[in-house]
């Protein structure tokens, strides 16, 4: 059965009531009303003079971290970064690469935990922080070589991706900058996909999710996502380009950009912008042919399936895992039946090519063609962060997007189709906390979109918002932080009505959302990937929903105690997460384990900078992530009575999150060695 996530959230919102059924032909909405929903990513040329900044943060005795392979990639890199670090170090996958290099550490994937001890002593014995890590274990599984490959090299990627992004995490007290993942031909970047020749590497794409899942979990670790160009030959020459634009980008980090794409000796970088479908588009359905949908007894696949009928479908296949097991799906099939329409029920595992090839083979022996298929089918799985996620359930939950969506197109990729619709989601456009493994495979069906496209196939992916009284939206809790964040349910007949303008289109994936932007990225802006939505509505000032506790008292001598800090943030903490007993929070205890999300904490440090008057950077709360560790960070900020009359408290702590990242650095070389190994040692028992 479909396992929903919960937001640990007390306060519940219902979500906007779904609008009566249109029983008529007519647009639900009007059609600027429609237009006004869909959004598309464009990728926008930017001079690389942006990045190629002169003034470089990192020092010559900056020290750094590389996954590496035997490629020329690989070793381009290498000869780059040791112009920084002579001695860098390596992780490879290669025992024979350790026996030979004392700087290489050989990794086992299928050991976390003694990686993690084997790096912590290593780095113990360097004494030495680190100061970015750079990801290439993506090159030596580029360019799948034939279609039996394709899920299981996305599965292995993804696999030592996921280990790669636990490893470092269990770093950051020692990491100084930022995590690195470096892919190939992840990203189309241009407007139309019939412009573009195919360069889309499918095995990849689920990693762009897992990485901005990554930016709302994690963004003091400050990962940035760098897509390089495919090459068909791998020549020395194209992989000193590569590594000369990818060390510039990484060593100047003067654009604050999430992600960024090469091409043709270009940088790229993605921009979401409105999108507005042609009007007075119609799709042809054919009443003597069949039409595929899987998770087709879902919420969503019994709507769409009565919008196909309306349009004119007689011939209908439903496919689920478990088959009709509800009241409410036996009533639901028995109206569409009684409607006209044939339904052919399947309960099947889509993943497996066996099962599906038995459905197309049983669809073609009844004597109709199959003209589209709908790809509703999926499960976000358990609301997880990538540092506690398994393998086991991030493969759980690709298998119905991924494995099931390259099943079905094997077994259909000679037939007419008209359509072939992936119902994706907003998470693949932009990340959740906790959904990266819901985020990734959902990147799979965007990816695949324009892969088949290449290939004359109809594809079409759409990142719905998430629909009224449906799915995911429908989930205890999950309404009220929706909303929160200016994500509004989507009536479902506002989504199947634009359904014919959308499976027209020829554009790049759509998404479709109905989100209030001011209120929105007043939650994305704390996180790099914030620049993505810079062409939308600015941000507002944060409204302020919960009644904000009083700020501590200064005292006669101008300072404010410490233990009233702590009560402070004790009482706003409790007040926000509606906790009975705020007196009992432990100090200690993550806030994000006490069941804050990012959308609390964007609200608790706007709370924090107007009670104090201080300004700090976005990514505060994520670095000091408890009661104990906020207060003391808060006490540092503050401006002594000798420097600024203690009532106005108005020195501000941090600009931004670069600059306080460069004073870390020059703190740190101002230190005497002694200094530095100590702070290097009380950081590597942080680890334990």
């Amino acid at each position: 059965s479909k396992k929903y996530f919960n937001y640990h959230r007390s306060a519940q919102v219902d979500a906007v009531s779904a609008v009566q059924k249109n029983q008529g032909t007519e647009p639900f909405i009007t059609q600027p009303e429609i237009s006004d929903l869909t959004y598309q990513v464009d990728w926008i040329a930017q001079d690389k003079a942006a990045a190629d900044s002169s003034t470089r943060p990192h020092s010559a005795q900056s020290h750094w971290a590389v996954f590496l392979d035997d490629n020329p990639l690989s070793e381009a890199v290498l000869g780059k970064i040791k112009e920084l670090d002579p001695a860098p170090l390596l992780l490879s996958r290669d025992n024979q690469r350790h026996n030979d290099d004392s700087h290489t550490l050989y990794v086992d994937t299928s050991d976390l935990v003694q990686t993690r001890a084997m790096l912590k002593d290593r780095i113990s014995k360097d004494g030495r922080a680190i100061n970015g890590v750079i990801y290439l274990w993506n090159e030596d599984r580029t360019r799948q070589d034939s279609e039996h490959e394709v899920i299981e090299q996305t599965s292995k990627l993804t696999q030592d991706a996921l280990f790669s992004m636990q490893l470092v995490l269990h770093l950051q007290p020692v990491l100084t900058d930022g995590f690195n993942m470096i892919t190939r031909g992840a990203f189309s970047i241009t407007s139309s996909i019939d412009a573009e020749p195919n360069t889309t590497e499918l095995t990849q794409a689920p990693l762009s999710g897992l990485m901005k899942t990554l930016s709302h979990e994690a963004p003091g670790l400050h990962p940035r996502l760098i897509d390089l160009p495919w090459h068909q030959d791998k020549s020395t020459a194209d992989a000193r380009a590569d590594a000369r634009n990818l060390l510039d980008e990484i060593i100047s980090d003067s654009s604050g950009e999430f992600q960024i794409a090469f091409r043709e000796n270009k940088r790229y970088v993605p921009r979401l912008n409105h999108k507005a479908l042609a009007t007075g588009t119609t799709i042809q359905i054919v009443p003597d042919a069949a039409y595929l949908v899987t998770g087709g007894l879902g919420d969503i696949g019994l709507r769409l399936c009565e919008w196909l009928i309306a349009q004119g479908a007689r011939h209908l296949v439903l496919v689920n895992r478990s088959g009709v097991t509800t009241a409410h799906q036996h009533s639901t099939v028995a109206h569409l039946r009684s409607l006209g329409a044939t339904l052919t029920l399947h309960r099947a595992d889509i993943s497996s090519d066996e099962e599906v090839a038995c459905i197309m083979e049983n669809t073609l022996q009844g004597g109709l063609p199959l003209k589209g298929i709908f790809h509703c089918a999926g499960t976000s799985g358990a609301m997880t962060k990538i540092s506690d996620l398994h393998w086991a359930d991030l493969k759980r939950t690709m298998e119905p997007k991924v494995d099931a969506t390259w099943s079905l197109y094997k077994a259909s990729k000679a037939l007419p189709l008209d359509f072939f619709v992936s119902f994706s989601s907003i998470s693949a456009v932009w990340g959740a906390a906790g959904l990266g493994a819901y985020a990734s495979a959902n990147m799979f069906l965007e990816a695949f979109s324009i892969f088949t496209r290449n290939r004359v196939i109809p594809a079409t992916a759409v990142n719905w918002g998430p629909w009224s009284r449906t799915g995911m939206a429908n989930a205890p809790g999950l309404s009220a932080s929706l909303e929160t964040s200016g994500i509004k349910p989507l009536a479902p007949d506002t989504c199947l009505n634009m359904l014919s303008s959308l499976l027209a289109s020829k554009h790049r994936p759509i998404t479709v959302t109905d989100t209030s932007w001011s209120q929105f990225r007043k939650v994305i802006d704390v996180f790099g990937i914030g620049r993505m939505f810079e062409h939308l509505q600015p941000a507002a000032p944060t409204a302020v929903s919960v009644e904000a506790s009083s700020p501590p008292r200064i005292h006669p001598a101008g300072t404010i105690a410490p233990a009233d800090i702590e009560q402070y943030l004790k009482d706003e903490v409790g007040k926000l997460l509606d906790l009975p007993n705020r007196n009992t929070i432990n100090r200690r205890t993550g806030f994000f384990d006490l069941g804050m999300d990012s959308v609390l904490a964007a609200e608790l440090l706007t709370r924090i900078k107007r009670a104090f008057n201080i300004d700090l950077p976005s990514t505060a709360i994520f670095e000091n992530p408890t009661i104990q560790a906020l207060t003391d960070h808060i006490v540092s900020c503050l401006p002594t009575p000798a420097k600024q009359p203690a009532t106005t408290l108005t020195e501000p702590c941090a600009v931004n999150t670069n600059q306080r990242v460069q004073h870390s650095r020059t703190d740190i070389e101002q230190m005497s060695e002694q200094e530095a190994l100590g702070l290097l040692q009380a950081s590597l028992r942080n680890l334990q």
